[in-house]
């Protein structure tokens, strides 16, 4: 389990862009004139059937650790939507993610990744 508060304290918050919208905030890297990390494949959640023919809808974040080569290794949701099936739709899709090797000084770095979903029906 991630301890989010010393995560904060460690690594200072820097947003990605996907498409050129925000989607993705990394804490990691200590100011904006770092390198942006790049996502090579982004996974959206599916949703839950049976969430949806109940009409629940909910907001998820989560923490993801991709490590040196980009891979997500570990995930943790941070603010559950209080339906389960949208966290752990929104994990699964997390794990999935794919990111090019984050670069710090020249040398790959892991990064903690916080991924933000909202599930609504239209």
């Amino acid at each position: 389990v991630f301890d989010v508060e010393r995560l904060r304290a460690d690594f200072p918050i820097l947003q990605l862009k996907v498409g050129g919208k925000p989607l993705v905030y990394l804490d990691n890297a200590a100011s904006s004139q770092m390198p942006q990390p790049v996502i090579d494949r982004l996974v959206r959640p599916t949703y839950p059937e049976r969430a949806h023919d109940l009409g629940i809808e909910g907001r998820v974040a989560v923490l993801a650790h991709v490590d040196t080569i980009g891979n997500v290794i570990e995930v943790a949701v941070m603010t559950p939507s209080g339906a389960q099936e949208l966290a752990d739709a929104a994990s699964d899709a997390v794990k999935q993610c794919r990111f090019r090797p984050f670069r710090r000084d020249g040398a790959a770095s892991e990064v903690y990744a916080v991924f933000r979903f909202a599930f609504r029906i239209y």
